[in-house]
């Protein structure tokens, strides 16, 4: 369901619909600069900080559901320069979000081995002997 009433629907003037892409532009900037600043300062990585990354990328990424909507009502197709650079920044963001998932990975990796060294560690005695005669080690990492 449109979000205009069908009357409005052509009485968008070409200065407001420069503004509707100039809105999505920004967006997609805001999204691409703040993620990639992000990623540039991984060693300050904090789970709450990516959480609260994630959550400002959703609310930017409905308000571009909502204006490309808008200018769909509209039935304006954007010219090639526009497309191009969000495509531009659609290849960054991709290229970004992979870099972050192998950190992510490698973190995760990290955390395994430290957990599955600290139960190894409690399953043996001072002398180094397994506790258990049973006891079976588990290597928790899997690829």
């Amino acid at each position: 369901m449109s979000e205009f009433p069908p009357d409005r629907q052509t009485e968008m003037s070409p200065m407001q619909i420069r503004q509707i892409l100039d809105e999505e532009l920004h967006l997609f900037r805001l999204i691409l600069k703040e993620t990639d600043d992000y990623v540039g300062d991984l060693d300050r990585f904090s789970l709450t900080h990516l959480t609260e990354l994630l959550q400002r990328r959703k609310q930017w990424i409905d308000e571009l559901l909502l204006l490309e909507t808008r200018r769909q009502v509209l039935n304006y197709h954007p010219l090639e320069d526009f497309k191009q650079e969000i495509s531009d920044i659609l290849h960054a963001l991709i290229t970004i979000d992979a870099q972050l998932m192998d950190f992510l990975k490698m973190r995760k990796q990290a955390v395994i081995k430290d957990l599955a060294q600290i139960t190894d560690n409690k399953s043996r005695s001072p002398g180094g002997r397994s506790l258990k005669e049973n006891m079976r080690i588990i290597d928790l990492v899997q690829e």
